[in-house]
């Protein structure tokens, strides 16, 4: 018996419009009780997002060499194992089927094309099939324990968190044949304190002071390292996040065949758009003069030729905390999270870790577009944090592309945005000037109450922010001129203070909790 790397997925019924991504049909299809009936004389092709079998990142990431295709089903028919790529395709193996299981031969990865897929397709013939269940597996034993805490951090959507949590416990933890049933536990962070969950083994509960994502994360990370070596993996993910399941289990069970690299192996999520489910936003990103990229967005993730070039362009340097893997060591080698609140915490992590970056077709997840929660106030984190990450990795040479940016932005909002964009950048600009120091002595809550605060007021006149903006934009360049080099260089030089085990359990409150946190990170 052989161990699972992935299993074919099939659409929830209600969800017609992701078919696409499942598999795509020559004939009628229906969905029934979570099986496919195929009618007589149609066929089915299981060369999508989430079913194709994406060989490359398995030869290169892991010790498999050789998978083998099984399935079970009833009727009569042919099933195919198919190879695709951007030079069309080819049947490598065939076998007729009369109902129960079907195992196809193995096909070795090592002779394949340079990147390409495998994929099943099925023939219904003298009446109609019933797929009940295929998967891919390999028949080498695990190179690795593989045990992960997924951390999600919360504030006050309990509705999104628990159905997550639902998700998990009927498709992983009460599904005796999932493959990952052990291997993966929920750490749920509650910024909000409002969250109310019953006890039960693989979940876990924290109530914590809202220092933003980047304190929930911590808070999480720090947990799992207070447990010592029960946890392999740290898992981020978004709490307002859809996931198909298969996508936990092709993380995890690439992690147990995972070949040791010199640099951390994390495992990034790709984005998909929740108001256009199969365009992708996002496969990682890259910094361009001090600013995120997004790699392969608007990718038409229902053709398959847009998934045999995902991902083969650029490589990614980061990938967003909505969905990343990492393992749980790193915190000891690296150091803990900056402490920027929200906004760009993923990225500076990313960038101090230089992580071996692995993001593949069917390791994705739906999110709201950032457009819906953006919010004028932001632009506080965003540029202030912005300006963190280029002092610390971007060098001297990017200093005035950031200052350019301010004026740019700021002539930008006076013209034809909202005036008070000036302000909340304005102050950006003064709070990164002055240094690690800020960062040791603000509250993070207070200050982030007191944006919200600033974001109630009147917008003003356009015309006034017009005729303003020049004489309160000067202070502030002259000072980025002159002061910048020396908070390049406190940064850099305190970045360890600001990321330690110490200053997060002041940030957080823990000293206040004598005893419960003596296991340090």
């Amino acid at each position: 018996m052989g161990t699972i790397l992935s299993r074919i997925a099939l659409p929830g019924q209600d969800r017609t419009e992701l078919i696409p991504l499942y598999y795509h049909a020559d004939g009628p299809v229906s969905r029934e009780d979570g099986q496919l009936v195929i009618a007589a004389g149609s066929r089915v092709t299981f060369d999508s997002y989430f079913n194709g079998f994406f060989y490359e990142k398995y030869r290169t990431y892991t010790h498999v060499t050789e998978v083998s295709l099984h399935i079970e089903m009833s009727g009569r028919g042919r099933a195919g194992i198919l190879l695709c790529t951007a030079d069309g395709e080819r049947t490598l193996a065939e076998e007729r089927f009369s109902g129960g299981r079907t195992g196809l031969p193995p096909v070795s990865l090592e002779g394949l094309p340079a990147e390409g897929m495998l994929c099943l397709r099925l023939l219904a013939e003298d009446g109609p099939v019933l797929f009940r269940r295929g998967w891919y597996e390999t028949g080498l034993a695990p190179v690795n324990e593989v045990k992960a805490a997924a951390v999600i951090c919360t504030y006050k959507r309990e509705a999104y968190v628990k159905r997550s949590l639902e998700q998990m416990r009927k498709t992983v933890w009460e599904d005796g044949s999932s493959p990952i049933r052990d291997a993966l536990d929920a750490f749920v962070v509650d910024n909000g304190q409002t969250l109310e969950l019953a006890e039960e083994p693989h979940v876990h509960l924290f109530p914590n002071k809202n220092c933003g994502g980047s304190g929930g994360f911590t808070r999480g990370l720090i947990e799992v390292r207070r447990r010592g070596d029960t946890y392999s993996h740290v898992l981020f993910m978004d709490d307002d996040i859809t996931f198909e399941t298969e996508t936990l289990v092709k993380t995890i069970q690439l992690l147990r065949y995972a070949r040791r690299t010199e640099r951390p192996l994390c495992i990034g999520g790709q984005m998909l758009m929740e108001e256009t489910p199969a365009v992708q936003f996002e496969a990682g990103l890259v910094m361009k003069n001090g600013r995120a990229v997004s790699l392969d967005h608007g990718a038409e993730l229902s053709r398959r030729e847009a998934l045999l070039a995902n991902g083969t362009g650029q490589e990614a340097r980061y990938s967003g905390w909505y969905y990343y893997c990492q393992p749980a060591d790193v915190a000891d080698k690296f150091g803990l999270p900056f402490p920027f609140f929200i906004k760009d915490d993923d990225t500076e992590y990313c960038l101090r870790t230089e992580p071996h970056l692995l993001l593949m077709n069917g390791i994705g997840v739906w999110h709201r577009g950032f457009a819906e929660k953006y919010s004028v106030h932001l632009e506080y984190y965003i540029k202030r944090n912005e300006l963190v990450v280029s002092a610390l990795y971007g060098g001297v040479a990017g200093a005035w592309s950031d200052l350019w940016k301010l004026l740019r932005a700021s002539g930008k909002s006076a013209l034809a945005g909202d005036p008070r964009r000036i302000g909340f950048m304005i102050r950006a600009y003064r709070d990164y000037l002055k240094g690690p120091e800020f960062f040791l002595k603000t509250d993070g809550e207070a200050l982030n109450a007191e944006l919200l605060e600033e974001l109630k007021k009147p917008a003003g006149s356009r015309v006034a922010s017009v005729m303003t903006a020049p004489f309160r934009l000067l202070p502030v360049a002259a000072a980025f001129i002159r002061d910048h080099r020396k908070a390049e260089r406190a940064y850099r030089a305190r970045l360890g203070e600001l990321t330690g085990l110490a200053f997060w359990r002041k940030y957080l409150g823990f000293e206040e909790r004598e005893g419960e946190h003596e296991e340090a990170v």
